[in-house]
């Protein structure tokens, strides 16, 4: 399966029970998966790469791409010549070259990794939409100070509108499993 450290990139994701789900990692130790899921990695090519049953794992430092995961989804694969080609319909729509014994994808190769589900996904740099999801979903108020202290470039705040995963974020469970309501005082 594919692994992510972030949260912000998946579309879809259950969540599982601590304990229900490990992974052993090279060192030996194991560690606990949060949540499974699936997002899809907009490349700068214009394609967009479909990942599902992608474990979160945020203990771990890089995200993995499973290259038999990829081949199970009818992407093709090449190695050789110190290079990763990836295919779909035979045609090429990523390569990556090797770095100390791994093929990175670099951050210049994807387009926005804030949002998967297209709901922020901006083209502008002085986007407010897309600082907002930068900033892990901080409000208008904090970025406008960060722009009078000058951290920020000056932001266009015409695309500004209400964010569906701060809204989300904001709702309370409703749904107490095993809770019963009692019918009569104490």
């Amino acid at each position: 399966m594919h692994i992510s450290n972030s949260l912000q990139v998946f579309s879809t994701m259950r969540t599982i029970r601590r304990g229900e789900r490990t992974l052993r990692v090279a060192d030996g130790h194991e560690v606990e998966v949060k949540g499974i899921g699936s997002f899809s990695l907009d490349l700068a090519s214009g394609f967009s790469l479909q990942l599902d049953d992608v474990l979160f794992v945020p203990s771990l430092k890089r995200n993995l791409i499973l290259v038999s995961a990829l081949d199970n989804s009818g992407y093709i694969v090449e190695f050789g010549n110190n290079k990763c080609i990836i295919k779909f319909n035979y045609i090429q729509i990523f390569s990556t070259p090797l770095i100390d014994k791994l093929y990175m994808i670099s951050p210049d190769s994807v387009m926005n990794v804030c949002d998967k589900s297209n709901k922020c996904k901006c083209d502008n740099e002085t986007s407010s939409k897309l600082w907002h999801c930068r900033l892990g979903h901080i409000s208008k108020g904090r970025m406008e100070r960060l722009i009078r202290e000058e951290i920020l470039q000056p932001l266009d705040f015409s695309d500004s509108q209400q964010c569906t995963d701060c809204i989300k974020g904001k709702f309370a469970k409703t749904i107490k499993k095993g809770a019963t309501r009692s019918m009569g005082l104490l």
